[in-house]
């Protein structure tokens, strides 16, 4: 039986077709997240590090997702800002302003896609694919 708490928080610029079930367990569960998970650009020149478990994970489908990725989904893991540190290469993450609720951020060198930032919600979705040997587990998903 999972124990924590569960709150449901609407995206919607970002997700609008999508409901997004933000859970919270603690470590003590046997299917506890490592305590810190490290990432990095496709080149290496930007790394960086998470701490604890995600709020959620999933794939967005959303247009500007696509259009950034130019995927028809996007695979992302949802933090706290304060759970999401830069430890390499800060002067070469890249910065564009996609929405009033979102900048997404990646590698000035190579291009990698690395997090997009919700400044307003407190919150920032690393790219699953920029985290190295975490157990990716999406609960959030498209409706089709």
């Amino acid at each position: 039986m999972k124990t924590g708490i569960e709150e449901t928080v609407s995206l919607r610029s970002c997700f609008p077709d999508s409901i997004i079930l933000a859970s919270w367990f603690p470590d003590s569960s046997s299917d506890a997240m490592a305590d810190t998970h490290t990432g990095r650009c496709y080149c290496g020149a930007v790394e960086i590090e998470v701490r604890g478990a995600p709020l959620d994970m999933g794939y967005c489908h959303c247009e500007n997702c696509r259009r950034y990725s130019a995927a028809p989904v996007s695979a992302f893991t949802l933090w706290t800002k304060e759970n999401v540190k830069i430890t390499k290469g800060e002067e070469f993450l890249g910065k564009f302003e996609s929405s009033d609720i979102s900048d997404r951020r990646f590698c000035t060198k190579c291009g990698g896609h690395i997090m997009v930032e919700h400044p307003t919600l407190g919150l920032v979705d690393v790219r699953a694919g920029a985290l190295r040997n975490f157990p990716f587990k999406p609960t959030v998903a498209p409706q089709l």
